[in-house]
């Protein structure tokens, strides 16, 4: 039982941070008043970032990835 609510939290951990990475890569991609290549490589990088994280959350690997995450996601919110 504790290992099914384990699982279920990862997984739902990692969809909430692919929805906010996809939100903050189109917000970027759409607002971001720079060339199409900096909206571009901006975007990228911030969708790497949000890829590495749901790999270090299956692999239990959270603080580094998260913390790294939740401070380009924190950027982009308060830009």
């Amino acid at each position: 039982m504790q290992r099914t609510i384990r699982i279920l939290f990862v997984v739902l951990l990692a969809l909430a941070i692919a929805v906010a990475t996809l939100w903050a890569v189109l917000a970027l991609w759409y607002r971001l008043p720079a060339p199409e290549l900096v909206r571009g490589s901006t975007g990228g990088l911030l969708a790497l970032i949000g890829f590495a994280t749901i790999f270090a959350v299956f692999r239990g690997l959270l603080p580094w990835p998260s913390a790294v995450f939740v401070g380009a996601f924190g950027t982009v919110l308060a830009w």
